[in-house]
């Protein structure tokens, strides 16, 4: 699928871009996984181009030193073999260039090249989205990557919105998060959200989803939870007070 062919403006995007995956639509539902384990997953300073910083303030975001004619590109700490994986970036527009890309790549992928390119994607071993010479819709500074190696593929969402499925044939590699840019001093975070194991869905939590999906997510913020006349263990299990969103890689 080629992103460059949803609009903005074009009404018939729906027919473009694929249903959300239930099981995404669950994930998002989630908490976000604790700081600890999104540090775990964060961007890793030894696997990344020279010209490349983790922040020692912030260890989720990068900041690519002002070097002239080079692509630099950072990976992700862990690798991911199996499951389904959810990542928050936050790439400010103004600081984007002409080739920024956010996709994943296997450990063979090159973090360094010479002069400016799409870095991630120009090759074998990795697959990205260039939201830097994107022209036909507009990706804002926050967005998110999903990761499934059940199925093999990658997606991206905007504004929570499904934008279907980029990349495909990818079951059975082990991917790294990865992100190139060739903007001088820009700054990328990245936030592991959580994951979802591969095994099938308890029922509990398809109930819970579909509690959650009528209640609606503007009922359940006015409190239309605690109004449902439910033992407390329930009211803590709807609130997701139970959970810690902790999957195999």
């Amino acid at each position: 699928m080629d992103y460059n062919d949803i609009d903005d403006q074009n009404e018939s995007n729906e027919s473009i871009v694929d249903k959300m995956p239930v099981r995404l639509e669950i994930l998002l539902d989630m908490p976000d996984v604790p700081l600890d384990i999104q540090l775990m997953h964060a961007w890793n300073p030894d696997d990344s181009s020279d010209n490349i910083l983790v922040k020692e303030e912030d260890r989720l975001t990068f900041h690519r030193q002002p070097v002239a004619q080079s692509t630099d590109a950072i990976r992700s700490k862990i690798g991911y073999e199996r499951g389904l994986h959810l990542f928050e970036i936050n790439w400010p527009n103004r600081q984007r260039g002409t080739h920024a890309v956010v996709g994943f790549a296997t450990d063979e992928a090159p973090v360094k090249c010479f002069g400016y390119q799409s870095l991630v994607g120009n090759n074998e071993f990795s697959w990205g989205w260039d939201i830097g010479r994107n022209t036909t819709f507009y990706v804002p500074d926050k967005f998110k990557v999903v990761l499934n190696m059940d199925d093999g593929c990658i997606g991206y969402l905007v504004n929570d919105r499904y934008l279907g499925t980029a990349f495909r044939g990818l079951k059975g590699k082990k991917l790294y998060l990865i992100a190139s840019s060739v903007w001088g001093h820009c700054e990328v975070s990245m936030k592991y959200i959580g994951g979802i194991d591969p095994e099938p869905l308890p029922l509990r939590v398809l109930c819970r989803r579909v509690i959650r999906v009528n209640l609606t997510k503007n009922g359940i913020e006015d409190g239309m939870i605690e109004k449902l006349e439910l033992p407390l263990t329930l009211y803590d299990y709807l609130r997701y007070k139970d959970h810690l969103s902790v999957t195999s890689n």
